[in-house]
């Protein structure tokens, strides 16, 4: 293992004065040097691997130990995005770059001989790697353990905006995004306690674990994991407060804060309404800048001080020296209570939607993306650029439903739930995962496979050991697979009806995906997508009309086609599909001698099928989105001798025979008299109420018996006739 790894020393002073960048090199993940064509003074960097190690020095002090996370390149390359003010260490067209994952070393291991503790130049390889190596894996098992630790303290913003501290805003949050509504708010609240000289709570906000960026730990960096919003607005505010009162603000407000939304463009936002940020002209025409968020803010922010702090008696002009002390009582009275989580991604993640007061919960989809993310990098080793690319999924879902609201879609969960589906059909995982709702089945997934909450039902799969359990290239295709069957729903009618139907059986929580996953398992092909359906929704009707619940057997067989479909070597699918139907023949014989009037999904799922076997034309919308009522034939509340009629008729008044699919208007305005049901019958779109309207006034028990041996073949008929992919 020790060969397949180098070992490489990277000065962190830069230039002729020796300034230390270590604080770049922490802060941003990465380390660079410059002077990168001189072979001779910097070794041969184009060498350097990801997984290679790195020994961070300052002068003849080894300070910092990392592992590479990608190879040497420029920086546009890399894909790593400084804010403006710390781009020009970068500038230079000899500079390469490296992402790292990087860790200070204790104090007392800073002079160790194994890291070669002798002057060195820029960037050259170590020569002794072995006990790097080893030190390293020490180090980076000492901080995955899994630890959990909350520190809790109130913080005034005068401490939150000092010159030593950092905010990230990480990849996975939103971006920033307060409006017109929240700003009011906040300097309505500020008006009213400057007014009264009282400070004021902002409530909580949460950070990940700090980032130490020197070697004596006063400077360091957070992730904002909450309070994204109201710290953005009120570094926006200070700027702002500095250009009216006539300060150049101050240039850490430039540094403080860096976002990672959005592909750099959220940052190149921020960079911009910081170098347009000049005087209080520039601050009137930030407004114009419509596509910045921080400008716009900036804008308005500078109307509402207008609004509530300007002297009405002199012509609404605002004091400077009201500015002033507004400034001043802005980072000396806004306090926050500052939680700091010490825990890996999904826990503090978790944390937040525990304790968050915003508001806005993390929604499962929400959760996964990130989960995903922390997955993908720090189990896989993927860079972070992973999340974006997962995003471009979530996006492509939601612009189907903005741009064409009137289409079939998906949502992110729909997606997420056929997604448990197809990693237990994969992973072979047992029934009780099959069972499983997808928030909780995800919950436990990532919570073993980042141990930070092992599942013990789980821990058997030994899904540690597989790097690929979750893939991006699954998700795309599964995306893939869902588009190509909501296309064919909105071209398909008879496809739509079908799917229409499997929801209107008893077990259609379990198989309504079925098709996609066959279609993303490649069992079958989009022009199959329609039968296998249709194949798939007669091996239901049986038990649901037999059975008035959900039967374990059923679901047994439901899980057990679920594994059958995932296997490329299995047998033909339709013919395994076929085999299920046939095993529930007897019940379908026995199911429809049964009294059904008192159970809704009985009478309703064969009232709806019969009508479809009769009209097969009849359109989805006349099916299923209107008001439909399963109307008694012969009435069960006759109006002339109710007890005599239920006498006579017995058990065939609530059969099959005697009930029919009616329109829900039509049905109350019989209201249970008889003469009035052939007018109505005749009006109705329905086949099988018209076919009754010649002879629902001599209706008799042995007509219904005969119409439900009718209904009863005609059904038989089309379940158990052999579907193929053809």
């Amino acid at each position: 293992m020790c060969s397949e790894k180098n070992v490489w020393k990277v000065g962190s002073n830069w230039g002729n004065n020796g300034e230390s960048i270590l604080h770049l090199f922490l802060n941003y993940g990465c380390v660079f040097f410059g002077g990168a064509s001189d072979n001779a003074k910097k070794g041969d960097w184009r060498k350097v691997k990801k997984g290679d190690l790195l020994i961070i020095t300052e002068g003849e002090t080894s300070i910092a130990i990392g592992e590479c996370l990608s190879s040497f390149s420029s920086y546009e390359e890399s894909k790593i995005h400084f804010c403006s003010n710390d781009r020009k260490y970068i500038n230079e067209n000899d500079v390469v770059i490296c992402k790292a994952n990087l860790f200070l070393l204790p104090e007392k291991n800073r002079f160790l001989a194994k890291y070669g503790n002798d002057t060195q130049e820029h960037f050259c390889r170590h020569a002794n790697a072995a006990p790097v190596i080893e030190s390293w894996m020490e180090l980076k098992n000492e901080n995955s353990k899994n630890s959990f630790k909350l520190d809790c303290k109130t913080e005034y913003l005068s401490k939150l905006f000092s010159g030593e501290v950092r905010y990230h805003v990480p990849i996975y949050q939103r971006p920033y995004s307060w409006g017109n509504g929240e700003l009011r708010s906040l300097i309505e609240n500020l008006s009213d306690a400057f007014k009264k000289q009282e400070p004021v709570f902002m409530g909580t906000i949460q950070f990940s674990a700090p980032v130490l960026l020197d070697p004596d730990g006063k400077k360091r960096s957070y992730d904002i994991i909450d309070g994204q919003q109201r710290l953005t607005t009120f570094l926006i505010l200070q700027c702002v407060l500095d250009v009216l009162t006539g300060n150049d603000f101050n240039k850490k407000f430039k540094t403080i804060l860096y976002t990672h939304v959005n592909r750099g463009s959220a940052q190149e936002d921020l960079d911009e309404f910081f170098s347009d940020l000049k005087s209080v002209k520039d601050v009137e025409r930030l407004g114009e800048k419509t596509h910045n968020k921080y400008s716009q803010n900036a804008k308005e922010l500078y109307r509402l001080i207008e609004e509530f702090f300007s002297n009405k008696d002199e012509y609404d002009s605002i004091p400077k020296d009201t500015l002033n002390k507004l400034s001043n009582f802005i980072t000396k009275n806004i306090q926050f209570i500052v939680i700091e989580t010490h825990a890996n991604l999904s826990k503090t993640l978790k944390i937040f939607d525990t304790i968050n007061t915003t508001g806005l919960d993390l929604g499962t989809s929400d959760l996964f993306k990130i989960r995903f993310y922390d997955y993908r990098t720090h189990i896989c080793g993927d860079d972070d650029d992973i999340f974006n690319r997962i995003s471009e999924i979530y996006q492509s879902i939601d612009n189907r439903k903005r741009d064409h609201p009137e289409k079939p879609s998906f949502s992110m969960d729909d997606l997420l739930s056929t997604y448990q589906r197809v990693l237990i059909a994969k992973n072979g995982l047992d029934s009780e995962a099959y069972r499983m709702g997808h928030q909780i089945f995800f919950e436990r997934l990532f919570g073993t496979t980042l141990q930070t909450n092992p599942y013990k039902e789980f821990n058997k799969y030994k899904f540690s050991l597989n790097k690929n359990l979750l893939t991006l290239d699954d998700l795309r295709k599964l995306n893939a697979c869902y588009t190509i069957s909501c296309n064919l729903i909105e071209e398909n009618e008879t496809y739509k009806i079908l799917n229409h139907f499997i929801w209107k059986t008893r077990y259609g929580k379990f198989v309504h995906d079925y098709a996609i996953i066959a279609l993303f398992f490649e069992r079958i092909i989009p022009q199959q997508l329609q039968n296998f359906t249709e194949t798939l929704f007669k091996i239901l009707i049986p038990p649901s009309l037999f059975w008035a619940k959900q039967v374990n057997m059923v679901i047994k067989d439901l899980y057990d086609i679920l594994l059958r479909i995932s296997s490329p070597s299995g047998a033909d699918i339709f013919f395994v599909l076929n085999e299920y139907t046939k095993k529930y023949r007897d019940l379908f014989e026995k199911a429809c001698d049964q009294e059904i009037a008192g159970y809704n999904t009985w009478k309703r799922l064969v009232c709806l099928l019969c009508e479809y076997l009769q009209n097969p034309e009849i359109s989805s919308a006349q099916l299923f989105n209107q008001g439909t009522d399963i109307e008694h034939i012969q009435c069960f509340t006759d109006q002339e001798d109710p007890e005599k009629i239920k006498n006579e008729w017995k058990e065939e008044l609530n059969r099959l025979g005697n009930l029919v699919l009616l329109e829900s208007n039509l049905n109350r305005s019989i209201n249970n008299k008889h003469n009035k049901k052939e007018e109505c019958y005749r009006q109705s779109v329905y086949k099988t109420v018209q076919a009754l309207a010649d002879c629902v006034s001599s209706w008799n028990k042995e007509a219904a018996e005969n119409r439900r041996r009718e209904l009863t073949d005609k059904m038989a008929a089309y379940i158990f006739s052999t579907g193929t992919g053809h």
